[in-house]
């Protein structure tokens, strides 16, 4: 069909067409074909900002293609920035820049006019100072200052993901005048559509610290911030802290040319006390202290998920009681509670005890529960079964363990990392739980039951990996556990629960598969 056909075609079914572009640059080519089709699509070529391997001269006239063209920035709704260069902080205690101002470089070509009056409405004129060192950063052509001011020429911005590299100094600091409602941003609000936060740590090593995060918690209209490879750390030696925070200001202060003093204590002293966030999402994170200050910023939060991993600090581990302490603070409003680790990167430490997240029955709205089954049962109740220990009894403490430490409310229950030495123990608390007696008494709205473990893997020594057999069929789930399970899948069947044995081995397998085959499509050329 030629262009000449297709514009004969009403406006709603063209603009389908072009939403079904999933690439920019297809949208383009679509908007290039007439004047009519440019002044219809060219707007969607910018629906979807997504800079990798960022340049600072593609970031440059993407900067101006936006402030020059108001109505095309506002149609942006998400933007998607991977990694940026950055003027390394070589104190590396502070996100201030450092001293030295950079020298301008004659080959960057841009508007200079255009540029200066957008800088300049970041500012107010008391921050001569700060405006004059950030104007510098841009002549130099300094990334962080650049995407800086990309992420305030998308007004209508709803969705942001950042892969946020070591140094990055311009974008943190605005985003906490903006929480603060600091000048301008008291007047003129930035980022009054944003809803959906990402935050990732740009490198494979080391983490990303939460408190860059903080500031999105007190944007009004954010409601969901996720982060991957966030470290959150609470000492607990706070008053030797205090003094060495005393100390690095001295430092920092002396030796920073930024110098921003009242925009970081403003910021220190006006930001808001509680969020309106309602959504935590943390993925391959650590935490001492449960994320409890985040926690306890959002008076209704109704979902937390939280993965962690052993990385980052050299005494982190997943104490699941450490976020019983936090999430009390939302037990009224959280509906969705996800707690996990890395399989990849957890170091196995023993826990002190036998260290469980406690009783959920005060969570009186709580709908779905992931958790692991040791974190919530305990191993003292969940016993360490060999498979001809079937039979094994539970104490009567331990047989009513189950029942009472969750919510009434609870429709999901999905429990982890269940071991094969455990797998018998966690048959015998859910049949006991769906037992109809019990079922109708303590969760009498539960739908789903899900057993997820690693029952698939061979325990054999020198088996090849999963990467060496996915030409092979997919794993399956031996026998002797799943006969286990038939009596227990009789009982959720008379109560209307829907029961599944899944197998973290297997999901991976399918999910490298799928992986695999494509990327054979795509070497195959086919889209």
């Amino acid at each position: 069909m030629s262009p000449l056909s297709l514009s004969n075609l009403p406006a709603e079914i063209l603009l389908h067409i072009a939403l079904d572009l999933k690439r920019p640059s297809h949208r383009l080519q679509l908007a290039l074909c007439s004047r009519a089709f440019s002044e219809l699509f060219l707007p969607l070529v910018f629906l979807d900002i997504k800079l990798e391997d960022c340049d600072v001269k593609a970031v440059i006239a993407l900067v101006q293609t936006l402030l020059r063209n108001p109505q095309i920035a506002s149609c942006t709704r998400t933007l998607e920035i991977n990694d940026w260069e950055t003027e390394l902080n070589y104190d590396g205690r502070s996100y201030d820049p450092t001293e030295t101002l950079p020298s301008p470089k004659s080959e960057l070509v841009f508007d200079q006019e255009l540029i200066s009056d957008s800088a300049r409405r970041l500012f107010t004129a008391s921050d001569e100072h700060a405006l004059s060192k950030f104007l510098a950063h841009l002549s130099a052509g300094n990334e962080d200052a650049w995407i800086s001011l990309l992420l305030f020429s998308v007004p209508n911005l709803k969705k942001l993901k950042l892969s946020v590299p070591y140094g990055c100094a311009f974008p943190c600091r605005l985003f906490e005048r903006v929480a603060a409602r600091l000048p301008p941003f008291d007047s003129r609000p930035a980022f009054a559509h944003l809803s959906h936060v990402f935050a990732k740590w740009y490198d494979t090593e080391n983490c990303l610290q939460s408190h860059v995060l903080e500031p999105f918690f007190f944007f009004p209209s954010v409601r969901s911030i996720a982060g991957e490879q966030i470290t959150d750390y609470m000492s607990t030696q706070e008053g030797e802290d205090d003094e060495d925070e005393e100390e690095e200001d001295e430092y920092d202060q002396s030796n920073s040319v930024y110098d921003d003093r009242t925009a970081i204590l403003g910021y220190s002293k006006n930001k808001p006390t509680t969020s309106a966030v309602t959504e935590i999402d943390m993925s391959g994170s650590d935490t001492n202290n449960g994320f409890v200050r985040q926690i306890k910023l959002c008076k209704n939060l109704t979902s937390f998920r939280f993965e962690h991993a052993d990385s980052f600090e050299y005494d982190s581990n997943f104490f699941p009681r450490d976020f019983a302490h936090s999430l009390i603070h939302v037990r009224h409003s959280l509906e969705h509670l996800w707690l996990s680790y890395d399989d990849y990167r957890f170091n196995g430490a023993p826990y002190e005890g036998d260290e469980t997240f406690g009783s959920l029955a005060g969570f009186s709205v709580l709908k779905s529960l992931y958790i692991p089954a040791k974190s919530l049962i305990g191993t003292d109740a969940l016993g360490s079964s060999s498979d001809d220990e079937h039979d094994a009894s539970l104490n009567s403490t331990d047989h009513l363990r189950l029942l009472t430490i969750l919510p009434a409310s609870l429709e999901s229950l999905r429990l982890a990392h269940v071991s094969k030495r455990e797998f018998t123990g966690v048959i015998r608390h859910l049949k006991n739980l769906v037992e109809p007696s019990n079922f109708s008494q303590y969760t009498p709205r539960l739908g789903f039951l899900e057993i997820e473990g690693d029952f698939a893997c061979s325990d054999e020594p020198n088996q090849p990996g999963i990467m060496m057999t996915l030409d092979k069929p997919e794993p399956k789930i031996p026998e002797k556990f799943l006969a286990q399970t038939v009596e227990l899948e009789d009982l959720c069947e008379t109560v209307g629960v829907e029961f599944e044995v899944s197998d973290s081995h297997i999901l991976m397998f399918r999910e490298l598969k799928q992986q695999q085959n494509e990327y054979r499509k795509r070497q195959a050329g086919i889209d």
